[in-house]
């Protein structure tokens, strides 16, 4: 009777123990994610001294959570330097803008301003009439000079040739202080034309003679070349600047309309 006696007390006895351990096993975990040794973090100084390991006098349950959570958190890894993403190099400074440099505007010296003290009074009629005296005044400088050269923009013979256009810069009559340089087409033919191209030098001329007329400057004189006689008659017009020269021989007379200028250095 006595052992019977002890048999519910047993079985009492182990009913609240399996109870126990299933209120432990079914309780949650603690996802803190503070790891074992935070929880001695505030122990006192001289704990481990005592020989004590820090997971001595704790709970066996909460060390076996602490412990599952440190093995759950995965551990971080960089991936490798090949798996990375290749990165843009970066985007260069934007340039600041250039500012534009104005250049100083090169003005030839016929159409300058006029340099005179008064010429901010002028008005601009005041001042074209003023640049076509100086035009004039250059042109009757050029004249006495005797240094000079006629260029020719189209040929003609007289009386009722046709006119023909003179496209070629060479042709020239350069007049100079001791000789003449000719370089110019030449018609020629009676039933037939035909050009021919005059290109001499001669010292040998003569009666060389300027004068002022009422619209410019009519010069002329005599030349020789081969024994052939070439008289010149120029008449320079100073208000347009045009020039017409009569070239005379003994079988025709050639009309040229050009122009003069200073003799080139060639």
């Amino acid at each position: 009777m006595k052992g019977m006696s002890f048999l519910p007390i047993l079985l009492l006895c182990g009913c609240a123990a399996l109870q126990a351990q299933q209120q432990t096993a079914d309780s949650p975990p603690d996802y803190s994610g503070e790891p074992a040794v935070a929880e001695y973090a505030d122990a006192p100084a001289g704990t481990a001294s005592d020989g004590l390991s820090p997971t001595e006098g704790m709970s066996p349950g909460i060390i076996r959570q602490n412990t599952a959570v440190s093995a759950a958190a995965p551990a971080r890894t960089d991936p490798p330097a090949s798996a990375r993403p290749a990165q843009a190099p970066p985007a260069p400074a934007a340039e600041p803008p250039s500012t534009p440099v104005a250049l100083p505007r090169t003005i030839p010296p016929e159409v300058q301003s006029v340099p005179d003290k008064d010429a901010d009074r002028l008005t601009r009629t005041e001042r074209r009439r003023l640049k076509a005296e100086r035009f004039a005044a250059r042109l009757d400088s050029l004249v006495r000079s005797h240094n000079f050269r006629f260029l020719p923009n189209s040929m003609q013979e007289l009386p009722g040739g046709w006119t023909q256009l003179i496209y070629n810069e060479l042709y020239f009559v350069g007049i100079f202080s001791d000789h003449v340089e000719v370089h110019m087409p030449m018609i020629r033919g009676n039933m037939a034309e035909y050009i021919e191209i005059l290109n001499f030098d001669t010292s040998e001329w003569q009666n060389y003679q300027i004068s002022q007329v009422q619209y410019g400057w009519n010069v002329s004189f005599n030349m020789i070349h081969a024994d052939r006689n070439y008289t010149v008659n120029m008449m320079v017009y100073t208000l347009t600047g045009q020039t017409v020269l009569n070239l005379l021989t003994l079988s025709n007379t050639i009309r040229y309309v050009g122009y003069i200028q200073p003799l080139s250095k060639e």
